[in-house]
């Protein structure tokens, strides 16, 4: 972590060095403090009188000083931020207006897309359609298997040779004209007919803008747009591959079928 990451914890520059100078040599005064950060007194002595006010570090003596330990720096920073958050809730909720149309977003880079998907799955609470490539099944693994053990109905169309089998998967071979049209990987999240993640992983990755949204005519466009993918797929496989649909298949075919 930079001073730069420390500072945005509402420490000032001088706050973070007298802190971490006092913690590696206490008790101290200030005039030893200053030798051995390298600050001016007057800089020290501002820092110090900052930091008792703020209940980081305590005065024992005339002029002698020693720092709050670390664990419960931590506790009371992460009280502190959480109580901000939570007032800052509040007040939104109580100003907030309810918009007549929900916007889509759009969020730009690979991990930062990965990590809203892994925390929309986190919430999902009945059902999950999805339509992966591998690369992307694999980083979903594990939070995809927690909301299937938790109850939720996962129903996954893998964009080529899946990562790994679900009960209810149907596989898109055909897979190198969609991402030579697409000049990507298409995605696509939705959970519980309310919100969803949809877009293409382009080759450049952290230039990939991915559309987000809670609002219900892209929602319900997206989601029905991975479930006529399990139709395709089946059409697909018996006309140009000839195979027979299996009795396993035919009952996923008439769950999605139902599934409006």
């Amino acid at each position: 972590m930079s001073l730069e990451d420390i500072k945005e914890l509402g420490f000032s520059q001088y706050e973070i060095v007298c802190y971490m100078t006092l913690l590696s040599k206490y008790p101290a005064n200030g005039s030893r403090l200053s030798q051995i950060s390298g600050l001016a007194r007057s800089r020290i002595y501002d820092a110090l009188r900052s930091l008792v006010r703020k209940g980081f570090i305590d005065e024992i003596g005339k002029g002698s000083y020693v720092p709050l330990p670390p664990d419960e720096l931590y506790k009371r920073l992460r009280n502190d931020f959480e109580s901000n958050l939570n007032s800052l809730k509040e007040e939104i909720k109580r100003i907030e207006a309810k918009p007549e149309v929900d916007h889509v977003w759009t969020i730009t880079g690979y991990r930062k897309v990965m990590d809203k998907a892994r925390e929309m799955v986190e919430s999902a609470r009945r059902e999950l359609y999805v339509r992966l490539f591998a690369t992307e099944g694999e980083e979903l693994e594990a939070c995809l298997r927690a909301a299937l053990k938790r109850g939720v109905e996962i129903k996954y169309v893998a964009l080529g040779k899946p990562y790994s089998e679900f009960p209810i998967q149907v596989l898109h071979r055909d897979v190198e004209p969609l991402v030579e049209a697409n000049n990507g990987r298409p995605f696509d999240l939705a959970i519980d007919r309310g919100e969803v993640l949809s877009g293409i992983f382009l080759q450049d990755e952290e230039n990939s803008p991915v559309n987000w949204s809670r609002n219900w005519a892209f929602v319900a466009t997206c989601r029905e747009k991975i479930r006529h993918e399990f139709f395709s797929a089946y059409l697909h496989n018996s006309i140009y591959n000839d195979e027979a649909i299996t009795e396993s298949e035919k009952e996923i075919y008439q769950l999605i079928k139902n599934d409006y």
